[in-house]
């Protein structure tokens, strides 16, 4: 019967190869690694052994018990150690990088301001002097939020008003959503619970979500920031803020590795703020999931436990 399948390409000639050699040494016989096929055509790593069997002491050899490993799960493990470990050694070699970067950004910056405010510049070059600056400003902060991923920080939730803070971030990026024709709404009810939350931290993951809502209209759209109150997954309350935009949508291909390190879907992203809004909720013990629909928009929620 393996041979029949052998020929018909169903089942690995290895697999012949490794019971034919049982019965004719009497002796256990084992495989390499190989690719075995289940019923639906599906193909997957397995380890195969052949035992002999005698029906007595003194009989010959007369079957093979053939028994199956399947190495799927342990060849999955082994490729996500080796994805880890590169991805701790990225994450040290980009916190590196931007640690011995700053000093020289600082400089530059204050050099830039400096020629700007001293000096009599003609106009064109004073635009690319502000140019640069902020370039050098952007530069900083990607250089800072490296940093805070890399290490860590000491969040201290405290019952914090929600509402209010989402309308302090909303009117700081107001002139920003003015200018890319993005029409905000806002809704909270009135008798929301405060949620344990630390204020810099939280206003820092709100301002990201608002930044790339923005980024995801280029040509204008709408936001909308809506609070709730919700529960995690664990059935605890929650203050839930909703943050939706009228984007395109997230690329499959981005989906799955969305709050991953360094993934992103704009060519002057660092893909660092997402991971670094997820490390500050699960250390809030909150969440942070997303729903996307293409051609629609998406829509980001923030969960942060109730204030008790």
């Amino acid at each position: 019967r393996l041979l029949s399948q052998a020929a018909q390409g169903s089942i690995a000639p290895e697999a012949v190869v490794a019971v034919r050699a049982a019965c004719e040494s009497g002796r256990i016989n084992e495989s390499g690694e190989l690719t075995l096929y289940r019923r639906d055509g599906e193909g997957f790593p397995a380890l195969l052994r052949a035992i002999p069997l005698r029906a007595g002491p003194a009989a010959d050899f007369h079957e093979v018990l053939v028994t199956i490993t399947d190495l799927t799960s342990s060849r999955d493990a082994r490729l996500e150690a080796r994805h880890l470990q590169r991805q701790a050694v990225l994450g040290w070699m980009a916190a590196s990088f931007a640690h011995e970067i700053r000093n020289p950004l600082n400089n530059l910056s204050l050099q830039l301001e400096e020629l700007r405010t001293l000096y009599a510049l003609p106009a064109d070059a004073a635009n690319l002097v502000v140019e640069s600056k902020a370039e050098c400003d952007r530069l900083t902060e990607i250089s800072r939020r490296m940093l805070d991923f890399a290490r860590g920080q000491d969040f201290r939730p405290a019952p914090t008003d929600m509402a209010a803070l989402v309308k302090r971030v909303l009117a700081r990026m107001q002139p920003a959503l003015d200018r890319n024709g993005v029409k905000s709404l806002f809704s909270s009810p009135e008798d929301l619970p405060q949620a344990m939350a630390a204020p810099l931290s939280i206003e820092q993951v709100i301002l990201n979500l608002i930044d790339n809502a923005a980024k995801a209209m280029p040509d204008g759209g709408h936001l909308g920031v809506s609070l709730q109150l919700s529960a995690l997954e664990s059935g605890a309350p929650a203050v839930e803020v909703r943050v939706a935009d009228t984007g395109q949508g997230l690329p499959p291909q981005v989906r799955d590795k969305l709050f991953q390190p360094y993934v992103t879907t704009r060519a002057d992203g660092h893909g660092l703020g997402l991971a670094l809004s997820r490390h500050i909720l699960d250390a809030h013990r909150g969440a942070l999931r997303a729903d996307s629909y293409p051609g629609s928009g998406t829509v980001f929620r923030v969960f942060l436990p109730v204030a008790t």
